[in-house]
């Protein structure tokens, strides 16, 4: 990716209103005594269910559980995804009711939420078949012998440069799945091991979230490195609908703050080679904004930016291209507040640079200054449909290109 960062513009976001109101005054509902009818909550339509039990010591949770499979027992049928179906199941009122010697919940669902699940759980029927393709494309070709088997590690599927999510354990684990389908020995990989013994290849990945064709999903790109001699194999991309996916609890790479970054698709709802797309970051305060792209053995800055304030730094200009190894790309936004020392970002040169080793080194490492903030945005470029040939560049080209950029040393 190669292009400018402009001068400051300040973005706007949509804001959706509220559902109208229904014609009861569902916002001040009273008091509910069991066993009265309990109220709704507005913007219905709801699926409810009530459950009413005798009074006891643990009777608040056993009746809220009971009124959630009285809810859920009929429209998930079995279903293995009801998880994500259940996490939009909400108790309302806001408490478990009394009356007399009983206890009483109340549990909804809007209907809005369940057409979504249901037309995820249709999408998501597929997904195995299509795991066993990108298994099938990460191990060698030809058909596997039973008494020697390819013997592969799982390693980390991250978002960005993160790791340790919850989404991302799950993403390995439905290849390690795939991959044992596909007649291959799966070996555990131990932390910080980088060429497990007797194994040929380790499986990682990356993913990122984004919106397909409006709707949101998660992009993940599976990769093999061999252990000993040989190139890395890449699988396409697999697009999963992200209701079918793991709620996200990642811990950034230094302490949480304000700082967010988003870089929008192109116009055929991914990023396609020969794009030119808009990242936009939000500069929590006044300070520097510090933004790398980076990828494989490479990584290049973008000139640094100054923020007055709490704002949106844009670019509108960033051109889409693949890296030379194909490999999967991220952004890397630092933001060191006013008056705080930038450490070894102080020395990076105002405009476009490649930075050297020791500093590529820097940024693997998280080596931050004390009090910056850090996101992340990890993207891969496709090509072929429904992506356009256009201004498409080959990865020559784009090694090139990079050999061209000044370094920063």
């Amino acid at each position: 990716m190669s292009g400018r960062w402009p001068a400051l513009v300040v973005a706007c976001a949509a804001v959706l209103g509220p559902w109208p109101a229904a014609a009861e005054d569902c916002a001040n509902p009273k008091p509910w005594v069991c066993p009265e009818r309990a109220p709704l909550p507005c913007g219905g339509p709801w699926k409810s269910a009530v459950a009413t039990l005798p009074r006891g010591a643990d009777a608040a949770t056993a009746v809220e559980r009971a009124a959630r499979a009285k809810l859920l027992g009929p429209l998930c049928d079995g279903a293995r995804s009801c998880a994500a179906l259940e996490a939009n199941v909400s108790l309302y009122p806001n408490a478990v009711a009394q009356g007399g010697d009983q206890v009483c919940a109340q549990v909804v669902l809007s209907e809005a939420a369940l057409d979504r699940w249901r037309r995820t759980k249709a999408s998501t029927e597929g997904l195995a078949a299509q795991l066993d393709e990108r298994a099938r494309d990460l191990l060698p070709a030809g058909k596997p012998s039973p008494r020697k088997p390819h013997r592969v590690a799982v390693g980390a599927v991250r978002r960005g440069h993160l790791q340790g999510a919850e989404r991302g354990v799950w993403l390995a684990q439905l290849i390690a799945a795939a991959l044992s389908r596909a007649g291959a020995e799966v070996v555990p990989l131990k932390p910080g091991e980088d060429k497990p013994s007797g194994v040929e290849w380790v499986i990682e990945g990356t993913y990122v979230n984004r919106r397909e064709n409006n709707s949101p999903v998660v992009d993940v790109q599976y990769s093999a490195r061999p252990t000993r001699a040989g190139s890395t194999r890449w699988a396409p991309a697999l697009l999963i609908p992200e209701d079918a996916a793991p709620s996200e609890h990642a811990a950034p790479t230094v302490a949480a703050g304000a700082l967010s970054m988003r870089l929008a698709p192109g116009p055929h709802g991914r990023l396609c080679n020969g794009d030119r797309t808009t990242l936009k970051v939000s500069a929590p305060g006044a300070g520097t904004l510090y933004v790398f792209d980076r990828f494989a053995d490479h990584a290049l800055t973008l000139p640094p930016q100054t923020a007055y304030g709490p704002q949106d730094l844009s670019s509108p200009a960033l051109d889409i291209a693949p890296p030379p190894g194909g490999e999967p790309e991220s952004l890397v936004a630092v933001f060191v507040p006013r008056g705080k020392p930038a450490g070894w970002l102080a020395g990076l040169p105002k405009g476009q640079c490649r930075l050297s080793a020791t500093q590529r080194a820097r940024l693997d490492r998280g080596e931050w200054p004390a009090g910056a903030q850090v996101g992340t945005s990890a993207f891969v470029v496709h090509d072929g449909p429904p992506c356009a040939p256009g201004r498409a560049l080959s990865r020559a080209q784009v090694g090139g290109m990079i050999a061209g950029v000044v370094g920063c040393e």
